[in-house]
């Protein structure tokens, strides 16, 4: 139990995951471009297709029994 890192609250799943690179590029674009947020349409349909694909494969392992 000593190696588990102390972290002042566990990263949700979502955190963890692999949309969380394009979360923050979707989120810098906002900050960079927040008048026009038609220059950050691809940066958003990336990340919506990210979260679909991550919430297909999390749905699938569900269904296999492989996560509770």
């Amino acid at each position: 139990m000593s190696d588990v890192p102390v972290m002042g609250s566990m990263p949700t799943q979502f955190e963890m995951g692999e949309c969380t690179k394009l979360q923050r590029e979707s989120l810098k674009c906002i900050e960079e471009n927040y008048t026009n947020r038609n220059k950050c349409s691809e940066f958003f349909e990336r990340y919506r297709e990210c979260k679909k694909g991550r919430h297909a494969a999390i749905v699938a392992a569900r269904r296999a029994g492989k996560l509770a």
